[in-house]
């Protein structure tokens, strides 16, 4: 017995001394010499310094965010927005105007080693604020020129900014705002302006010393091989021509290209072989050009006097003798309405027109028989959608009816026409995505 209790009293002594031994001292695994790391786990580390998103605020709300950072003892935060630098701390906290803004955050430490985050951080508008139309021609403002942009809730604008520089020439109303756009470098800048001696934010413009150009494109019509002789003309959009002059495709203005090879004679008639350019009847005064072995095609702008003259006499015909048509093409003006670099996978889908694209359906921007054009590289699928996953060309719900496109190469466009549902929809289920999975998108454009 007293064996045991004098083992007894050792194994406790054991223990005491040994408690009083730990340090609760957090140990320090990154030292002064260590490279630097930003440990917040919603800022992904990317390749190719693709950002990451902020949480969404309006702009009654503070930016408020705070960098996780190690080693602590021997790192220095900096905030950069929009190039400038506004803050240095593990923490901000400052109020911001409505806009998109691009956010760095920098970590360097005493020895120099430094990491970073792109981000980016969307500052909304609260309801009855101005605000500008979207469209990149709206926003494109040439130096040195008057510029009137659309938008609304604008009467009552005083002053104008553009990247801190005060614009004169600032005439406003509730639809448009003019100014002089200031000799600035080109870029893209926020625009600041006073309405009743309030300032609020309108987000980006685009400032560059040339005037703005739509990209010009081909949009085929038609593609085959039909040998055009005096009794067999080309008919095949006979009906479609009719149609696309109803629907707006084609108007007043609107060239096509027929693509051509041969000896011999054509032109674009109507289904009674007369002239729908000049509105004048008879096969002398049709109009046939010649065509030859250097001819690559024949290109027709309509007039004010196609429409009626379609409509009136069943349709186009390509009329002649002697050659053969290849392709059927219209000349179509691209609006780019985003570039950059964003991988699509099931997680990320892109909402980077979320907002705005409701926007452009309200501004004709978007509409029906456009054409939604994407840029798109890899190897995957992908959809236009609502916000909610769900069809906008059918309007149809669910996933079985997403209307997935497979992606399979490098700079793959992929189009869609948008229908009479499509706005509708978009509007009612919190705007426009582009789903999927396995693929880069780098461009969205509308024709």
């Amino acid at each position: 017995m007293k064996k045991l209790y004098t083992m007894l009293t050792a194994l406790v002594a054991a223990v005491a001394f040994n408690s009083c031994s730990v340090d609760n001292t957090p140990f320090i695994t990154a030292g002064e010499d260590d490279y630097p790391r930003i440990l917040n786990t919603e800022l992904e580390e990317t390749s190719g310094g693709k950002p990451s998103k902020l949480p969404t605020i309006d702009r009654t709300q503070n930016f408020t965010f705070e960098a996780i950072v190690t080693p602590t003892q021997f790192t220095t935060v900096s905030w950069y927005i929009d190039g400038e630098k506004v803050h240095e701390g593990n923490k901000i906290d400052m109020p911001m105007l409505a806009g998109d803004y691009d956010v760095k955050i920098v970590a360097t430490t005493t020895k120099g080693l430094s990491t970073y985050r792109n981000c980016t951080l969307k500052v909304i508008p609260l309801e009855g604020d101005p605000t500008l139309a979207a469209g990149a021609k709206n926003l494109w403002c040439q130096t040195s020129t008057v510029k009137t942009i659309a938008g609304t809730n604008m009467n009552g604008i005083t002053e104008v900014y553009i990247k801190g520089v005060k614009c004169d020439g600032v005439v406003a109303d509730d639809g448009t705002i003019t100014f002089v756009v200031p000799a600035l470098p080109d870029g893209d800048y926020q625009m600041v302006v006073v309405k009743d001696g309030v300032k609020y934010g309108m987000g980006k413009v685009t400032v560059n010393a040339e005037p703005f150009k739509e990209a010009k494109g081909e949009k085929t019509l038609w593609e085959g091989d039909w040998q055009v002789t005096w009794d067999t003309p080309f008919a095949q959009l006979q009906q479609l021509s009719i149609a696309w002059f109803a629907d707006g495709t084609w108007k007043e203005g609107t060239t096509i290209r027929v693509y051509v090879s041969g000896e011999g004679q054509g032109t674009v008639a109507t289904a009674w072989w007369n002239n729908p350019f000049t509105g004048i009847d008879g096969e002398a005064n049709r109009g046939d050009l010649p065509i030859s072995s250097d001819t690559k095609y024949l290109e027709f702008t309509f007039t004010d006097k196609s429409e009626a003259m379609f409509n009136n006499q069943d349709g186009m015909f390509i009329v002649g003798n002697g050659y053969t048509i290849t392709k059927i093409t219209m000349m179509v003006s691209e609006v780019v309405l985003w570039e950059g670099e964003h991988v699509v996978t099931w997680d990320t889908p892109f909402n980077g027109l979320q907002e705005q694209s409701k926007e452009l359906f309200d501004n004709g921007t978007l509409a029906p028989g456009k054409t939604i054009a994407v840029t798109v590289s890899g190897n995957g699928q992908c959809a236009l959608t609502s916000a909610w996953w769900n069809n906008i060309i059918t309007g149809l719900d669910g996933d079985a009816n997403r209307g997935d496109i497979t992606v399979d190469g490098d700079n793959q466009v992929i189009e869609w026409v948008l229908t009479d549902v499509s706005g509708p929809k978009v509007k009612a289920e919190d705007g426009m995505f582009l789903v999927g999975n396995g693929y880069t998108l780098t461009k969205v454009a509308v024709k």
